[in-house]
Formats: C-alpha cells, sequence, structure tokens
C-alpha cells in the first residue's frame, strides 16, 4: 500500500478549508481507508478541531518541526513519533506544533534552502506512507514554505472555495503555482479539481463559477451548501455523522469521498 498524498487548500482564508479537510477525511475512513491527517497551518486549527474533546491527547502530541520539516539531518526525528492514534474517526494526526512560531521558524530555515528545502516533507513521509491509504494535509491560507513543501509532497491538489471572485481569484493563483511546481520538481502532482463551499444552487453566480471553471479544466468536484449542522459539529468538535440526522449531512462527504477514492485520471 503506498498512500496519496492529497493537499486540500486556498490562498483565502475563511472558505471552509480545515471543515473539509475533516469531514472527507471522517468520509473517507468510514469507506474503511486508513487516513491520516497532518497539520500544517500555525494556527493549527485542524488540531484543535479534531481533538477539542479529547484536550488530553492533544496535549501529549510531541510533534515538532523535527519530525516533519527539520533540514538538519541530525536533528530529524521519525515523523511516525509524532502520529497520535485513531484521533476520531479512525483518523490518525500529526498535530501542529504546540508552539506556533516553530512553524514559523521552519519557514525561514526552509526558505534559505532552496535545494533541499521544498523536499524535505515528501522525504519526511516516505517513511510511514506504506501505513495509510490516504494523507491529508491542511495548511495556512498564505503562499509559503510551508505550502511549497505539500505541493512538492502532494500528488493531488484540491482547492477548496466559496463562490466568490476572491476566492476563485485566490484558487486561480494557488493552482498557476502548482502548476510551476509541477513543472519543476513534483511531475506526478495532480490538479484534481476544486470544492465549492457555501453553494447555492439557485444562484446564478454560483452556477457561473461552476462552468468557468470546467471550461478551465478545473472539474468542480462537489458543492456543499451551508448547513448549521456542518458548523455545529465542527464547533463541538464531534463527527458530523454522530450528529441528530448525520448520515444525510454527512452524505455529501460520502459521495465525495467516493469519487476521491477513484485514483485514475481523467
Amino acid at each position: 500500500m503506498t498512500s496519496q498524498i492529497i493537499l486540500l487548500t486556498n490562498e483565502k482564508g475563511g472558505v471552509g478549508k480545515t471543515t473539509t479537510v475533516v469531514n472527507l477525511g471522517e468520509a473517507i475512513a468510514r469507506a474503511g481507508k486508513n487516513v491520516l491527517l497532518i497539520d500544517l497551518d500555525p494556527s493549527g486549527n485542524l488540531t484543535l478541531t479534531v481533538t477539542k474533546t479529547q484536550p488530553d491527547r492533544r496535549d501529549s502530541a510531541t510533534v515538532t518541526v523535527d519530525h516533519i520539516v527539520e533540514l538538519h539531518a541530525e536533528r530529524r526525528r521519525s515523523a511516525s513519533d509524532a502520529i497520535v492514534k485513531d484521533v476520531r474517526g479512525g483518523m490518525d494526526l500529526i498535530a501542529a506544533p504546540k508552539n506556533p512560531a516553530d512553524l514559523i521558524s521552519a519557514e525561514k530555515n526552509i526558505s534559505n534552502d532552496p535545494l533541499e528545502g521544498p523536499h524535505i516533507l515528501r522525504e519526511a513521509l516516505e517513511p510511514i506512507r506504506e501505513h495509510y491509504d490516504y494523507i491529508l494535509i491542511d495548511c495556512s491560507p498564505t503562499r509559503n514554505a510551508l505550502e511549497l513543501c505539500a505541493l512538492a509532497a502532494a500528488d493531488q491538489l484540491i482547492v477548496i472555495n466559496e463562490p466568490t471572485q476572491f476566492s476563485v481569484d485566490a484558487m486561480q493563483r494557488v493552482t498557476a503555482y502548482a502548476q510551476r511546481i509541477k513543472k519543476r520538481s513534483n511531475p506526478g502532482l495532480w490538479v484534481r479539481g476544486a470544492i465549492f463551499n457555501m453553494y447555492k444552487t439557485n444562484t446564478k453566480i454560483a452556477q457561473k463559477w461552476t462552468t468557468d471553471l470546467a471550461e478551465a479544466g478545473i472539474p468542480v468536484l462537489a458543492t456543499i451548501g451551508y448547513r448549521e449542522a456542518i458548523k455545529a459539529a465542527i464547533e463541538a468538535g464531534v463527527s458530523l455523522a454522530e450528529t441528530k440526522d448525520g448520515w444525510r449531512n454527512a452524505q455529501v462527504y460520502d459521495e465525495l469521498a467516493a469519487l476521491i477514492t477513484q485514483r485514475k485520471k481523467s
């Protein structure tokens, strides 16, 4: 088994990136796949979300930049030592370091080594890939060295959007950047498509973005409307599938997971 590494991102905040990582990860796990989440955002929102009801597990997480993005070989530690097992719904987690400054400092170190820096995450994950079907990475909504590392490590890029001009502009920037990374250092990277959150089916503007992206060769993999249950589950730190009418609320993610696990490129 060799995992597929998927980066879910956008260079704009507030589009539901972390929410999508959590709910898609759970859906893939429900389908019987082994899933690892990686939090590369200094804010640690993914880590806080999936450990909200079990802060002791968050507090016991031992991850440092030495496990995932350490350039100096003598300081590196195995990424496997940083994994929090079965953190929720059968998913494992590599948490964000407890001190946000650690990742910020790592960004600077990576930027100062343009030859080795972009590849350090891929190298760190290589020994553990055989243990997972899917590894989902959550980055900050910022163009930085950690995003570069994630793109260099990823097999697939999925961009999380809202159907607004600002969000789509940011998506176009990140997909263009990804194509540069693909050309220079990661020829296997697949720009898989986009997911639209906060989607209102009957609005002309949302339908326009879906059509425009498809014509630009960026398929819309899923459209997810606003649901109070999704927001409430994230805020409470519980699985969406375990909420009232959970199967209805989680169905869109189960359908998305079924699509994502069809690995063959179109």
